[in-house]
């Protein structure tokens, strides 16, 4: 429809938003409010909208090998709770983390 923004322009125009509130490595805390990232703000109030679901898991999949070598591998976090707290708007088992998480690395 007219006025409506695709996906990846409603990410670049929210751009400036989400770069503010970045993760620090390697204890992946907000920069700006010092919670787990990808902290509330971060993640909105309205979480994912189902058309930018896409484009948001390729970008934080491209995040998830450094932040399983930080949390996982140096800091003794379970591999699965790390891939669903990056790809928290996606509903992964204990299999399905696992899953992803052999495949990334």
């Amino acid at each position: 429809m007219a006025g409506e923004r695709g996906p990846l322009v409603s990410l670049l125009v929210n751009l400036p938003y989400y770069l503010r509130h970045s993760p620090a490595r390697p204890g992946w805390l907000c920069v700006v409010c010092n919670s787990n990232w990808p902290c509330a703000l971060w993640r909105g109030e309205d979480g994912v909208r189902e058309d930018e679901a896409d484009v948001m898991e390729r970008f934080l999949t491209s995040l998830l090998r450094e932040a399983l070598v930080d949390l996982a591998d140096e800091q003794g976090q379970s591999a699965p709770v790390v891939v669903r707290r990056i790809l928290w708007f996606k509903e992964l088992s204990d299999a399905d983390a696992t899953a992803i998480e052999r495949y990334i690395r």
